[in-house]
Parts: structure tokens; C-alpha cells; sequence
């Protein structure tokens, strides 16, 4: 059998269960070593069979051979199974735990890239996280800008920052799901609609219809107030919020300026401005705007026109009140006659006398029609017109007694 290396003592021991021979010289003596039921022996070389008990005693240790220690007894009294892994509990105290195959592939790696490799089969972008699964450790993506960390139970994920915290002096914005707007502003989890803030909570909700505003089409049934005798618009400069206008600010967004008439045109309602002194406004007929017209009758012009004399003088409708000199013999004819339209034209004879002459169609009423006119006696002629022609016109004349 192959010798033992050369032995020194410790105090007491026993080796239980050796095979083999140990030697002695006289340089390293066994004092006081003997085998179970053998007698002692200090030198030489004598052989331990399997099953027998040597024993030792004096001071030292056997060179080669480890000496008796807590922590390895301790290690020797572990209950070894596959998949287990011995590790202190205490100070000298041995216990085991699961050693997991997924752990035992991972233990043998020297190099992060392996590892990395081990733990993300796909290769991972910048900004992934790693999350244990329950079963094996996984990549997350990275989540969108402005996306936060969330846990479950089960698992962990990016999501969309809680709507919290809103200003609170916004008012509205439109809530559309829309998967094309960054996930920050995707207000999917809001139903479609208005988003109103609540401005004592600052957390934003979708507005109610009729309630927080008014609906398209429901104005009267919104719940809205507005003061007796007024029209909603806005006369205001540029755009700005809905006002309040009276009937007449109302109609002043069409047209201000005084005197306007306010018409029907082909496609809305227009202001015609105000025309000339003494025009007269004038109907187009269906189909045309009214316009403002010199008066061709009608009362004429209330501004005084004279006349020049001539041998042959025409009295013209369109002027109400005329004054003429004679100073010659007068034929008076006529112009611009029209229905209702009166004249008043007064007759004025210089030093010589003069003869009248006047159309034979003229209906006289008072008298007969005057033939001549005395010096320096002044005439008064009124006339009306009921038609166009001179068989309507009806006059009547005086004269300075």
C-alpha cells in the first residue's frame, strides 16, 4: 500500500475508515499511537485497514491531512440534492439553496457580453430595461418621450404619464383618440369630444353637451342666458368672443351710415347709401336693386328755379317751383311731364305788356286761360300733371289786381 507523508500530532484524534500505511523515523516519531486493540507504537511502519480506528494523541497536526473544523463538519452534515447550492447561514453554518439551470448557464460567463447575450437573445436598443418574467429574465423596449414606468401584478410596461396637474388656467382643447399624435398628447383613453379642465382639480374630462357648452344645433335648449331684446354677434374689431348687440348694432354691421336704406340685394341683405338732395328712390322692378334717381315730378325740387325767357318757353315737371321774366310775348310748352307732379310757377312782366299763349290740351279750372298780361304785374300759374301728355294737366291762374 502507498505510504502516508510524514506525520506530526495534534492532541486527539480518529480517523475512522483509512486504508494505507503511515511511517515513522526516529525524526518524526508517532509517541503514543496505537490501533484499536494493538499495542502502542512510536516508529516504523504499520498499515490501517479499512474499518479500523486509529488513535492519536499528543500535540500537533498530521502533515497532509486536514485538521477536525466546525465549519466543515458543519459542510459535511448538509443534505446534498441536484440543483442545490451549499452557502453560509451563519458564522460555521452550512445551508443549501436552488441552484437553477437558467442560473448555472449564466454562473460559467465571463464576459458582459455574454451575459447580455444570455439575458436578451434579441439584441437590445438603447434604453431597454430587463424585468424578470417569473420564468426567465426578458428585454423591455424603451417607452415613447413623456411615457412612464408602470407595474402590475404579473408584469411591467410603458405607459402614458397620468393626466394630472393641468393648468388651471387652460379652458378647452379638443380630445381626439388618434393613434397618429405622439403618445404624450394620444388622449385614447378619453371618449371623443370636448376636454374641459376642472379648474378646482386641475384634472382634465370630457365636456358635457348642453351642460359645459352649447351643442351645434341646440342653442336655445343649452341652458344659456341671454338678456331680453338682444341679438348674439360681435361688432367688435377682428375675431373675439360672442357679444351682445341691440337690434340697431345689429343692423349697423350691415350698414352705419345715416340715412341708409336697408334692401334685399341678389345674394343678402345690403345698405343703400343715401342719394343726392331732391333724388328720388326708384324702383328697379323685381329681379333689380333700387337706386336714388333725379326727380323727374312729383313735387320736383324744393330749390326755387328760374327760368330763361324765350318766344317759346317749356315749363319742365321736374322742378316744382320756377320764376320767369318776361320780356317778350310768351308761348309756354311743356316737359318732363309725369303723374301727380305739381308746379307753381310765377310770372313776372316788365314795363311793356305782354301776350300769353298756352297748350290747347290744359283743363282750366277758375276761369279761362289768361291770353296776355299787363305791365309790371306779376302772374301766378299752377299746374298738375296726372299723366304724360298735356290733355292731363290742369291749371289755374291769378294775377296782381
Amino acid at each position: 500500500m502507498k505510504p502516508f507523508p510524514s506525520l506530526s500530532f495534534f492532541r486527539l484524534g480518529v480517523l475512522c475508515a483509512l486504508c494505507g500505511s503511515i511511517s515513522a523515523s526516529a525524526a518524526t516519531p508517532l509517541p503514543n499511537a496505537k490501533l484499536s486493540g494493538a499495542s502502542e507504537v512510536t516508529s516504523g511502519t504499520f498499515t490501517i485497514k479499512s474499518g479500523a480506528s486509529f488513535i492519536i494523541e499528543g500535540g500537533g497536526v498530521i502533515s497532509g491531512m486536514q485538521p477536525l473544523d466546525a465549519a466543515l463538519t458543519s459542510l459535511s452534515g448538509v443534505s446534498n440534492a441536484a440543483n442545490k447550492l451549499p452557502y453560509f447561514t451563519s458564522p460555521d453554518t452550512f445551508g443549501t439553496v436552488s441552484f437553477s439551470p437558467y442560473s448555472q448557464t449564466l454562473l460559467p460567463l465571463t464576459t458582459s457580453s455574454a451575459w447580455r447575450t444570455a439575458i436578451f437573445p434579441a439584441a437590445p436598443a438603447t434604453g431597454d430595461l430587463a424585468y424578470y418574467n417569473g420564468s426567465a429574465w426578458v428585454s423591455l423596449p424603451r417607452g415613447s418621450t413623456g411615457q412612464v414606468l408602470t407595474a402590475s401584478a404579473t408584469t411591467v410596461a410603458f405607459a402614458n404619464a397620468p393626466l394630472t396637474g393641468a393648468s388651471t388656467t387652460s379652458s378647452y382643447i379638443l380630445a381626439v383618440a388618434d393613434s397618429t399624435l405622439p403618445n404624450s398628447f394620444a388622449l385614447g383613453s378619453l371618449g371623443t369630444g370636448l376636454l374641459m379642465n376642472t379648474t378646482t382639480t386641475g384634472t382634465p374630462s370630457v365636456a358635457a353637451a348642453g351642460t359645459d357648452y352649447v351643442a351645434p344645433g341646440a342653442a336655445i335648449t343649452s341652458g344659456l342666458t341671454q338678456s331680453s331684446g338682444k341679438l348674439l354677434g360681435r361688432a367688435s374689431a377682428s375675431s373675439g368672443p360672442i357679444e351682445e348687440l341691440s337690434p340697431s348694432a345689429g343692423l349697423d354691421l350691415i350698414g352705419s351710415t345715416r340715412g341708409s336704406i336697408l334692401y334685399r340685394g341678389a345674394s343678402g341683405w345690403v345698405a343703400l347709401a343715401p342719394g343726392s338732395i331732391g333724388y328720388v328712390l326708384t324702383s328697379g322692378g323685381a329681379g333689380a336693386d333700387p337706386t336714388y334717381t333725379a326727380s323727374s315730378g312729383g313735387g320736383g325740387s324744393a330749390t326755387l328755379t328760374t327760368l330763361t325767357w324765350a318766344s317759346s318757353l317749356a315749363i319742365s315737371f321736374s322742378n316744382s317751383d320756377q320764376t320767369v321774366t318776361l320780356t317778350g310775348n310768351t308761348t309756354f310748352t311743356t316737359s318732363n311731364l309725369s303723374a301727380a307732379a305739381p308746379v307753381l310757377l310765377r310770372i313776372v312782366c316788365d314795363s311793356t305788356g305782354r301776350t300769353l299763349t298756352f297748350p290747347s290740351g290744359w283743363t282750366w279750372v277758375g276761369g279761362s286761360a289768361p291770353s296776355a298780361i299787363a305791365a309790371s304785374k306779376i302772374g301766378l300759374l299752377s299746374l298738375v300733371s296726372y299723366s304724360t301728355t298735356d290733355t292731363s294737366v290742369v291749371a289755374a291762374y291769378a294775377v296782381q289786381p
